[in-house]
C-alpha cells in the first residue's frame, strides 16, 4: 500500500486522511495536530487528483490542480523538478504577502530560504520517488518562511506529489506564528515555573493517585540523596517507617478526598539516616487528573530548640538530672500505675551531710562540684527505669518502680556506700548522705508517700546521718 492510499479513506468512510503521513507518536509534539490537519488536506487534494485521472483516463491535470489549489483554504505552491514556483494559490498569497505572478517562476528559496538549501530536501525524496503515475507524499515537518517584507514566517510543511502532473510537487503550508507564539510564552512559564519550584527553601513535589512522583524539585534529590531515575521508582512512603508511613499514607488520603493535610514525619534519606519534616499538601486538577502538590520544610533546627527547652523546662541545670517539677510528673505517673496494677512503687529521698558546712568553708563552686559528683555516684548504682531529681538545694529523690521496701532500702544502702567511700574535690576528701525511704501504700497518695519518705530521711539524720531509714512500719495518717 502506497501513501496514497493511506490517505483515500476505507470502504466505510470511517479513516481519516493523512494519518500514514505521520511518525508514530508525533501528534505528542507541540504543532501536531496541526499538521495532521494540513496533512489530511493535502491527502484530499492528491487523492481527488487521483481519482479524477482514473475517470478521465488522463495525465493532464494541470487544470484540476489549480481548480482545485483556489478552493483549499491551506496555503498551496506548485513546485517543478528545478524548484521554481509554479502555481500559487489565494491562500499563499496572503501567507506570504506576494501576488501569484510576483512568484510564479521564481526560485523556491525566495519563500523557503533555509528549506530550499537543506540537505535533506523533501522535493527531491517525493519527485524521485518510484512510481510517477502514483501520488506520494513526505512526512510533516516545520520550516522557516520569507513574508514579502521580510520577516520570518514559522511554519507547518507537508509535500506531496499528484499522480501525472509531469514532475510538479504540491507543497501544503500553514502559518505557526500564533502557534509558536503560544509554544513560547508555555516554555517561558513553564522555565519561570521552574526557577520558583527549585528557589523554593523546602523540597517540592507533584504525586499522582497511584502513588508516582509526577514532578520535584532539585531539593528532594539532594536532600533524600536519591537520583532523578531512583525517584521516578519509588513510591512516596517508601521515604517513612514504622508509625510515619501509616501517618503519612492517612495524610495522602485526607489530600486527595479533602483538598489539603499537614503533618510531621521523619523523612528517611538513602544513607538511612532521619531528618524531621513539616509536610504540607493540596489537591490540584491538572489536565482532569488529579494530583497532590505538596511541600516539606526542614525543621530540625526547630525540633533542637523544643528539646532544649524541654530540657531547660525538666532538668536541673547543676547536676543534669530531673527538676523538681518533673520529678512531680513522674511521680504522679508511677503512682497512678500503682493504684491501678496494684504494683510495687518506693521512694528514696536523700539529704547530703553538712552541705552548709561545705559551702562556707569551701566555697559555693566546691558546693556544686561535690552536688555534680554526689549525682555520678548515685547514677552508677540506679537502674535504668529508677528516676533520680534533684528536689531542692542538696536535698534528691530516686523514684524506684516495681521495687518494694525492702528492695529499696537494700538500692539506698549501695548509693550511700558509694558515696562515701567516693573521693571529692575538698580537703575532707569525703561525703556522706542520709536516707529516707518510703514503699507506696494503696490509697495514699503522692503527697502521702511523700510526707513518708520525708519522716524517714527526718530519722536517719537524728540517728546519727549517713545511714538509711525506713518508713515501712508506720501507719497512714
Amino acid at each position: 500500500m502506497n501513501a496514497l492510499d493511506r490517505m483515500a479513506p476505507s470502504p466505510g468512510g470511517t479513516e481519516p486522511w493523512g494519518t500514514g503521513l505521520l511518525p508514530a507518536g508525533w501528534l505528542a509534539d507541540g504543532w501536531g495536530w496541526a499538521a495532521l490537519l494540513a496533512g489530511v488536506a493535502l491527502g484530499a487534494v492528491l487523492w481527488a487528483l487521483r481519482e479524477r485521472g482514473r475517470a478521465a483516463g488522463s495525465r493532464d491535470d494541470a487544470g484540476g490542480v489549480l481548480s482545485l489549489a483556489d478552493r483549499i483554504p491551506g496555503a498551496l505552491v506548485g513546485v517543478d523538478a528545478g524548484g521554481r514556483i509554479r502555481s500559487f494559490n489565494p491562500a499563499a498569497e496572503r501567507l506570504f504577502g506576494y501576488r501569484a505572478q510576483q512568484v510564479v517562476g521564481e526560485p523556491l528559496a525566495r519563500l523557503l530560504p533555509d528549506f530550499a538549501e537543506a540537505g535533506d530536501n523533501p522535493l527531491r525524496d517525493v519527485l524521485s520517488a518510484p512510481g510517477p503515475d502514483e501520488a506520494h507524499a513526505e512526512p510533516a515537518r516545520e520550516v522557516t518562511g520569507r513574508h514579502a517584507d521580510g520577516h520570518p514566517l514559522p511554519l507547518g510543511l507537508t509535500v506531496g506529489r499528484a499522480p501525472g502532473a509531469d514532475g510538479q510537487a504540491i507543497l501544503l503550508l500553514h502559518d505557526r506564528s500564533l502557534q509558536r507564539a503560544m509554544e513560547d510564552a508555555l516554555h517561558r512559564e513553564s522555565r519561570f515555573a521552574n526557577v520558583v519550584i527549585n528557589s523554593l527553601p523546602g523540597i517540592f513535589y507533584l504525586v499522582d493517585q497511584v502513588g508516582c512522583f509526577r514532578r520535584w524539585n532539585r531539593n528532594l534529590e539532594q536532600v533524600s540523596g536519591y537520583s532523578e531515575e531512583e525517584l521516578e521508582e519509588l513510591h512516596p512512603l517508601e521515604l517513612f517507617r514504622g508509625e510515619d508511613r501509616d501517618h503519612v499514607a492517612r495524610a495522602i488520603r485526607e489530600t486527595f478526598e479533602t483538598g489539603s493535610s499537614s503533618m510531621e514525619a521523619d523523612l528517611v534519606l538513602k544513607s538511612g539516616a532521619r531528618r524531621p519534616y513539616f509536610f504540607t499538601s493540596f489537591r490540584v486538577e491538572l489536565d482532569g487528573e488529579r494530583y497532590l502538590a505538596g511541600m516539606g520544610l526542614d525543621i530540625s533546627h526547630r525540633r533542637h530548640l523544643e528539646e532544649e527547652l524541654t530540657r531547660l523546662a525538666t532538668t536541673d541545670l547543676l547536676t543534669g538530672v530531673a527538676n523538681r517539677m518533673q520529678f512531680e510528673q513522674d511521680l504522679a505517673r508511677e503512682v497512678g500505675k500503682a493504684e491501678r496494677y496494684g504494683r510495687p512503687l518506693a521512694l528514696i529521698m536523700l539529704d547530703v551531710d553538712h552541705f552548709k558546712r561545705i559551702n562556707d568553708s569551701h566555697g559555693h563552686e566546691s558546693g556544686d562540684l561535690v552536688l555534680q559528683e554526689v549525682v555520678a555516684v548515685a547514677g552508677t548504682r540506679l537502674r535504668e527505669v529508677d528516676v533520680l531529681a534533684r528536689w531542692g538545694g542538696e536535698e534528691f529523690m530516686v523514684l524506684a518502680p516495681e521495687t518494694d521496701g525492702h528492695g529499696a532500702f537494700e538500692l539506698a544502702e549501695r548509693i550511700r556506700q558509694a558515696i562515701e567511700e567516693h573521693a571529692y574535690p575538698i580537703p575532707e576528701g569525703t561525703v556522706t548522705g542520709s536516707f529516707g525511704v518510703a514503699a507506696y501504700r494503696p490509697g495514699e497518695g503522692e503527697d502521702g508517700l511523700l510526707r513518708r519518705t520525708d519522716q524517714a530521711l527526718y530519722q536517719a539524720k537524728e540517728q546519727g546521718r549517713n545511714q538509711v531509714a525506713r518508713a515501712e512500719r508506720e501507719e497512714v495518717p
